[in-house]
């Protein structure tokens, strides 16, 4: 019998509408001759329950959102991973929505959120939403979500959310500090969208470094690469036209390195040979060209695992005190890429 409703099934069994829905969503006291009769109804009509009418019902669900915005980088694909162990091992479902970092689409993968009625949400916003003109209405549907949310990696202030964060200065310091230690005096870096928390943080960690160091700390050696391969890419082939360069280079992510290196490349010099390097994030893929690359590591799936977790343990209490947790980065140094350039 296609398309049964509750309605059909309520009156072959000979009860009312709400008895059977107390007894499909176990929400209430169902007698047992009755629960006999309804069970029946179900097993010969092969009657199977909707699982959003269940949700409604509950006026809860299963479901938890995971809003990215960029679904094409590794790091978040690594997220992910950790994100669906943990939802796998609850047996949760995972609503994803990407946003290309698009304010537009933040907004209405909220909106989504909230007509899904989802049960947590871990979010990594587009911009910061401090001075955009719609950081009041960001703010104002997370908190229409009326659930638990984690906010990873970029954060955003004025909500009572735990964060996942990375030390990023911290991160962007030991960097730079491995390429002083290796005997680099004229260092430079690809800095990130500096309209972001996170990049302003690895290049001020980068600038202390320098200066903590004695060492001088030249402007012109500051490439702005925005997070983006392309753009780097472009700005480091113009960089690398002029005649004085760094000997070691910081680079502020992974997608920042796929476009530095292949300027470096395509322009005839080598790493280290002519420029040394080191990376915050590992390059997908990397490991097939000849040379080994440094790079500070973050355990990414481990942070995925720890925000999905810490969403699941906000879910199951009413006591809340927010967290902001910020996950350790380890340094990968190889010593033939971190020789400094002779003369």
């Amino acid at each position: 019998m296609p398309n049964l409703t509750i309605s059909d099934i309520a009156r072959m069994a000979g009860v009312g509408k709400a008895t059977v829905s107390r007894y499909l969503n176990n929400t209430g006291y169902v007698g047992s001759e009755t629960r006999q009769k309804i069970e029946q109804v179900v097993k010969n009509s092969g009657y199977v329950p909707s699982a959003v009418a269940q949700d409604l019902s509950r006026q809860a669900s299963e479901t938890v959102g995971l809003i990215i915005p960029e679904a094409d980088n590794p790091f978040f694909a690594s997220m992910l991973n950790g994100v669906t162990d943990v939802v796998d091992e609850n047996k949760l479902t995972l609503l994803l929505c990407n946003t290309t970092n698009s304010v537009e689409k933040d907004l209405r993968s909220l909106q989504l959120m909230q007509r899904q009625r989802v049960s947590g949400l871990i979010f990594t916003p587009a911009v910061e939403y401090q001075d955009c003109q719609q950081a009041q209405e960001v703010r104002q549907r997370i908190r229409a979500l009326n659930c638990p949310v984690v906010i990873f990696d970029r954060q955003i202030d004025g909500l009572d959310c735990d964060m996942i964060l990375s030390d990023n200065f911290g991160g962007a310091y030991a960097a730079t500090q491995a390429l002083i230690q290796a005997g680099h005096r004229k260092l430079g870096t690809v800095a990130g969208d500096l309209s972001l928390d996170i990049a302003r943080e690895r290049l001020r960690g980068f600038q202390q470094a320098v200066l903590d160091s004695g060492l001088e700390l030249c402007e012109s050696y500051i490439i702005n690469g925005e997070f983006n391969a392309e753009k780097t890419y472009l700005r480091t082939r113009e960089f690398l036209q002029s005649g004085d360069l760094p000997t070691g280079v910081f680079v502020s992510n992974n997608l920042g390195s796929c476009g530095f290196i292949r300027a470096v490349y395509e322009s005839g010099r080598k790493i280290p040979q002519d420029i040394s390097y080191i990376g915050f994030d590992d390059v997908a893929g990397i490991n097939l060209l000849e040379n080994k690359f440094s790079f500070m590591d973050r355990d990414v799936s481990g942070m995925g695992r720890q925000a999905m977790r810490t969403l699941v343990s906000r879910m199951k209490t009413s006591v809340f005190c927010p967290e902001r947790i910020h996950m350790p980065l380890v340094p990968k140094l190889y010593g033939s890429e971190m020789l400094p350039q002779e003369g």
